[in-house]
């Protein structure tokens, strides 16, 4: 069930207004605002630290890649603890795929020459995809073997 957002403005403080699934309402209060902004802030800051790198080294790797691994060693560094992020990192995983949608437009701009290539990236797309799912599958039979060794 989708959960509808919006912003109610009572007695001068904000409230955001979750529909919950059995039809209450869920009021987040500023302190609980202010944590997830303060979360996608943390995001965001290090995604345009990886683009910063990416403007100023010549590294073949989009900033946006160089951002999550800047997350990632922060997390692992415990520079950043996993809650100070999970909540806005879950959601924008939950919803990724509208991340897309700018992305496939995109490709509308360019369609003349995809149209004509199309048996190449097929052919590509094909192979990269089996390769992903070989490799992935690979890693979780070594993985499980690890852990049960471990058990």
């Amino acid at each position: 069930m989708k959960q509808f957002v919006r912003v109610q403005i009572s007695s001068g403080a904000p409230y955001v207004i979750k529909k919950a699934p059995k039809g209450a309402f869920i009021f987040l209060d500023k302190d609980e605002i202010m944590k997830y902004l303060k979360q996608l802030i943390i995001i965001l800051i290090l995604s345009e630290v990886g683009n910063i790198v990416t403007r100023f080294l010549p590294i073949p790797i989009p900033g946006s890649v160089i951002g999550l691994i800047l997350l990632y060693i922060a997390l692992e560094t415990k520079l950043i603890k996993l809650n100070e992020i999970e909540t806005v990192g879950n959601y924008l995983k939950n919803n990724m795929s509208i991340m897309f949608v700018p992305l496939t437009v995109g490709i509308l701009n360019v369609f003349d020459i995809l149209k004509l290539n199309w048996i190449n990236l097929t052919i590509v797309m094909v192979i990269s995809t089996l390769l992903t799912m070989i490799a992935t599958g690979k890693m979780a039979d070594f993985l499980s073997q690890t852990k049960e060794h471990e058990s």
